[in-house]
């Protein structure tokens, strides 16, 4: 920790709007492409936005073994209902694939949600979070196809269920 707290001020200020495209190749090891998705949706009339990207691999399996995957929301989400949401939709998108049908014991799906769009608070799955979650599903069946496509050479035994 103390190495890390030490370094936040250059981590802050070396901060730049290509940051997340130089983040997102930061986390690139033997994907040949970058692996990204953006979408948007209304919530109560207000722009809500999720962008992800995920490193690919082989050993998918069971569920994400190796898979990496960030995803950053401005939405104003309840954790708990961020948490619900989040575990089906990697239910429906990322534990669907396999690459090589061999396991590995790391996996990662982060979502980070600052507050900052400017709707009312999502506190359970009425209309809006349903909304919201619908949108979270689009962005993350299309990485989760994205890492079945550039699947470390095993596109000749990859697959979506």
């Amino acid at each position: 920790m103390p190495v890390i707290e030490r370094n936040i001020p250059k981590l802050a200020k070396d901060l730049s709007p290509d940051g997340w495209m130089r983040t997102v190749e930061s986390i690139m090891t033997t994907d040949t492409t970058r692996k990204i998705e953006m979408a948007t949706c209304l919530i109560k009339g207000k722009k809500v936005k999720v962008c992800g990207m995920v490193k690919g691999a082989g050993m998918i399996e069971p569920h994400m073994a190796t898979l990496l995957s960030y995803l950053v929301t401005d939405a104003k989400v309840k954790a708990p209902v961020l948490q619900r949401m989040l575990r089906e939709v990697a239910d429906d998108s990322y534990n669907c694939i396999t690459l090589d049908g061999d396991m590995s014991t790391n996996d990662t799906l982060l979502f980070l949600a600052n507050g900052k769009a400017d709707h009312p608070i999502i506190d359970r799955m009425g209309k809006d979070g349903k909304i919201f979650q619908s949108m979270l599903l689009d962005v993350c069946q299309n990485l989760a196809k994205s890492v079945v496509k550039d699947g470390e050479g095993q596109r000749n035994s990859s697959r979506w269920r």
